[in-house]
């Protein structure tokens, strides 16, 4: 029996029905059971079918970094969460209050 561990592995595209017609679809890449996704579309899509298709090949392009070495899943979701907390802690302070109250 093989295990497979790679992060890349447990990756999905997850189409999502978010807006009004004609451009009602989204798509989405998530990770395991996590709640939120790793990767969004910008773009809106007239079909399931279309925004279905698009999250692939996007999903494809992140495999094909992580197998090739450019970013690991991982490395990219502890970005992602550094600039979550950066972008947190700049709108603290827009707001003229300390990231440490």
């Amino acid at each position: 029996m093989v295990y497979r561990s790679s992060v890349a592995d447990h990756l999905r595209v997850e189409v999502k029905h978010r807006c009004l017609a004609p451009y009602r679809y989204t798509w989405e890449i998530i990770r395991g059971h996590e709640p939120l996704p790793l990767e969004e579309s910008r773009d809106r899509f007239g079909s399931w079918e279309g925004a279905s298709q698009a999250g692939k090949k996007a999903l494809e392009r992140k495999r094909e970094s992580v197998a090739m070495g450019y970013l690991t899943n991982d490395a990219f979701a502890e970005r992602l969460e550094r600039a979550i907390a950066r972008s947190d802690r700049a709108k603290l302070i827009e707001a003229g209050r300390s990231p440490t109250d």
